[in-house]
């Protein structure tokens, strides 16, 4: 679980404001 928080902050942090909340959401499902 940590890895996973860990590879989504470094995503939200490569796409930066432009990533929308349903990428996130998709990301999360993806990981998870």
């Amino acid at each position: 679980m940590m890895a996973g928080l860990t590879v989504l902050k470094l995503v939200i942090m490569l796409n930066g404001t432009v990533f929308s909340e349903r990428q996130m959401i998709s990301t999360i499902r993806w990981i998870f």
